[in-house]
């Protein structure tokens, strides 16, 4: 499990958000206004040989104005796609949404591309606060079954060895029947 910072951030007409605006919540913001419809958060865990179980995305932001329509989307190839409604609340808010359903690699993960849509026609202003992934992923699982027999049926210890991508061990087992997983 963890959680990372967003990598890169951008606001509406391509420029970058200063990242400490964004990476600590401290009610110093990143503001545009609301006529600059989206707010881009870029993440790069840089993880290697896991599984996705879980992941949401976490951002705290408050808007100068009244009801505004907002939702967060995700880049899905490169169609934007819907994945949660966002409250549009004059005082900061901190909202979760579970993007599991989504993000179904590793791959995914560490090049992932989010954006806040205020889809309004209404003036004010878009204040981001605080914007983070926490994800929980699992060693790749290996399922193994070996049973070695000799020439007349008999069965012999034979030992199995499993390693991790990097060259290092992660299972040494010997029997003389192996039936195991491992996460």
């Amino acid at each position: 499990s963890g959680s990372s910072a967003p990598s890169a951030a951008r606001f509406h007409d391509d420029s970058f958000a200063d990242l400490s605006l964004v990476n600590t919540s401290n009610n110093v913001y990143a503001t545009q206004g609301l006529s600059q419809k989206y707010f881009y958060l870029n993440f790069t865990p840089n993880l290697t040989n896991k599984k996705v179980k879980r992941v949401n995305l976490s951002v705290e932001h408050g808007y100068i104005t009244t009801n505004p329509n907002l939702s967060l989307e995700w880049l899905n190839g490169s169609t934007w796609q819907y994945i949660c409604p966002l409250d549009g609340s004059l005082t900061d808010v901190t909202e979760t949404c579970d993007l599991t359903s989504q993000i179904l690699s590793i791959q995914e993960l560490n090049t992932l591309q989010m954006r806040i849509n205020a889809n309004t026609s209404l003036t004010g202003t878009q204040n981001i606060d605080y914007a983070f992934i926490s994800y929980l992923t699992k060693n790749a699982t290996f399922n193994l079954s070996a049973a070695v027999t000799n020439a007349s049926g008999g069965m012999v210890n034979a030992t199995v060895e499993y390693f991790a991508a990097n060259g290092s061990i992660v299972e040494n087992r010997t029997g003389t029947a192996h039936n195991y997983s491992i996460d």
